[in-house]
């Protein structure tokens, strides 16, 4: 027995509409009925409900449940192997596989994609399935289900260059891959028109952006936004933003997605890095606040905005709200390595240090280079008061992103625990590179108090004195300003110091130190001056006397 040609046609239109609600209510009882009964329905028929049923209870959240169908699904589907027209083998797993990567049970979502054979698969499940093995380590397996990926989409799935790359693949034998593929580069498309020609350029400088060759992807990138044709394009500044971002030139990268934002307010990719920039700064907590408004009234459904709010809350010391925030960022995607670094940083101020371990561990095997990722794991070693775990990591990522004043700037301040002296050198060099750009801001207050603590007094005020006055007008910090009030007050400069302590006050009320120091400058200044007038006072009487 069989439905009319008419309901079905109707059951069809419910999904091809969308309407999964009406879907799980038509099809509900349907699939009972034929449960208690089998000859009421045809095994095609049964099928195809079932994966209906599973879909629509995956768009609902309704994950578990959909599993269920998916899986009768798949049994019926091995006893209907011959009969075309239906749902595939395939096409059941990856279902699987998305209602698996919702619930964040990767090692499941990774089997059931591994069951699919190679021939059968998609690109977007080799995507997937390189992601799934680099998150779980495998990166001989990941590589192959990117290359597999760049392959079927003729070179041009940026996703999963990026992934051959977090697997170490060297950026040489990226771009012969993609040769091979026949990709558009700058070389395949010079005989062509202006569009390829544009397109070729503006990939290619994508691709060593990802392969983290800068230098040449900046000045390509900044040269196509320098073109009547590309400037203003949304996608060329998220990835020249990025580009600085990574690179470590926070200035550049927080200007060029700020500019992003101003131009499409509905864009979302890369804007979690500028969350992450505009959190550092104490007095940009309204910016912050206006991005992620902003942000939230484009999707719901992406992570970007939660990522955002998480950073908000986590500058506003809310710090279950920040971890809700970014849980529900990676329940939306699981890779969002923002979502993992949020996490990891709440973890560590609410004292969880092996929580915050790993999920830095967990946004490494996404983002490998991240050198936000490997601060975090150094951080998380030092508030574990395990100093040497700290310097081998950060030892480790002086020798992979090579010397910056980041990773010396890292290495110096994790050394600085164990050894002030050899703290001190590291610290110098990194802060002497690029003259001081780039360079942590928390390594300029450690490297200015191992000053103080060595009596080099002259040396903390010049390196104090210097960085305040690289910084852009109104953007100088508190602790700054507070170092160098301490650094006149050691030096027996009150006035000097209490101008300094006044200035961190006004930029951090909040500053207890500067308060401390202020207080203590105006009661030894208030002392001098009473000490005075009463010299003066004698000195009067002294001179009656005498006539």
């Amino acid at each position: 027995m069989a439905l009319s040609n008419t309901l079905l046609q109707n059951i069809k239109l419910l999904q091809t509409n969308e309407m999964y609600e009406d879907i799980k209510i038509v099809l509900g009882p349907i699939v009972t009925i034929a449960e208690n009964n089998e000859r009421l329905l045809s095994h095609s028929d049964r099928l195809t409900f079932y994966v209906h049923l599973g879909d629509a209870c995956h768009r609902t959240g309704e994950h578990q449940k959909a599993l269920r169908y998916l899986g009768q699904a798949l049994q019926l589907r091995r006893c209907t192997s011959r009969l075309r027209g239906l749902p595939t083998e395939a096409d059941i797993r990856w279902r699987s596989y998305l209602c698996y990567a919702a619930q964040r049970l990767h090692a499941e979502a990774c089997r059931e994609l591994a069951c699919v054979p190679e021939k059968a698969r998609t690109p977007a499940m080799h995507l997937a399935l390189g992601q799934s093995y680099l998150r779980s380590g495998e990166e001989k397996l990941a590589q192959t289900a990117f290359k597999c990926c760049v392959k079927a989409t003729g070179g041009l799935s940026m996703e999963a260059i990026k992934g051959l790359l977090a697997c170490r693949t060297p950026l040489s034998e990226v771009l012969q891959l993609l040769a091979n593929c026949g990709c558009l580069t700058q070389r395949a498309a010079s005989a062509t028109g202006p569009l390829e020609q544009l397109l070729a350029r503006y990939f290619d400088a994508s691709v060593q952006a990802a392969g983290r060759a800068f230098r040449p992807a900046i000045e390509a990138l900044v040269a196509l936004d320098g073109n009547d044709l590309m400037t203003g394009d949304s996608n060329l500044l998220a990835t020249l933003g990025e580009a600085f971002y990574q690179c470590g030139d926070y200035t550049e990268a927080e200007r060029i997605l700020t500019r992003l934002h101003s131009l499409d307010s509905n864009w979302l990719r890369h804007i979690d890095s500028l969350a992450e920039l505009l959190h550092r700064h104490a007095n940009k907590t309204r910016q912050l606040e206006c991005l992620a408004a902003s942000l939230m009234q484009v999707s719901e459904h992406r992570p970007e905005p939660y990522v955002v709010y998480g950073y908000l809350n986590h500058s506003n010391k809310r710090s279950s709200k920040a971890m809700f925030f970014a849980q529900k960022a990676l329940t939306i995607s699981p890779n969002s390595v923002h979502a993992l670094i949020v996490c990891g940083y709440v973890s560590i101020r609410n004292g969880k240090e092996r929580d915050a371990l790993s999920y830095f561990t967990e946004a490494r095997k996404l983002a490998p280079n991240s050198f936000e990722v490997q601060h975090g794991i150094v951080w998380t070693y030092i508030n574990r008061h395990k100093y040497r775990n700290a310097i081998a990591k950060a030892e480790l990522l002086v020798k992979q992103l090579g010397r910056n004043p980041r990773t010396l700037g890292i290495y110096g301040l994790a050394t600085s625990y164990e050894n002030k002296d050899k703290a001190i050198e590291i610290l110098a060099d990194a802060f002497a590179m690029f003259n001081g750009r780039g360079c942590l801001p928390e390594c300029v207050s450690v490297l200015a108090e191992l000053y103080m603590e060595k009596k080099r007094y002259p040396e903390a005020k010049a390196l104090l004195v210097q960085k305040i006055e690289q910084e852009p007008a109104g953007e100088t910090t508190a602790e700054l300003h507070r170092l160098l009030g301490d650094c006149h007050s050691r030096c027996g400069q009150q006035q000097e110091a209490l101008v300094h302590y006044e200035i961190a006050i006004r930029l951090d009320s909040k500053n207890r130190k500067a308060h401390e120091g202020a207080v203590a400058m105006r009661s030894v200044l208030n002392l001098d001056s009473r000490t005075a007038g009463t010299h003066q006072h004698q000195m009067d009487h002294s001179d009656e006397f005498s006539d």
